[in-house]
């Protein structure tokens, strides 16, 4: 199944914990890596898009 970016364990995931899971996979799942495949400005551009996907926390 794909990844819940509005979880908390996703929401949680630093930007590095992202970054690393984006270029190079992550162990024993469905998800492969993107290095080659996406350029450093795309790859940057698709953590943006994950951080976007997850609910904004009220501010009062």
């Amino acid at each position: 199944a794909p990844a819940n970016f509005q979880s908390l364990k996703s929401r949680s995931k630093s930007d590095w914990e992202l970054l690393v899971a984006v270029t190079h996979g992550v162990l024993f799942s469905p998800m492969h890596g993107w290095r080659g495949r996406l350029t450093d400005e795309q790859i940057k551009d698709v953590l943006a898009y994950i951080r976007l996907m997850a609910p904004f926390d009220a501010v009062s």
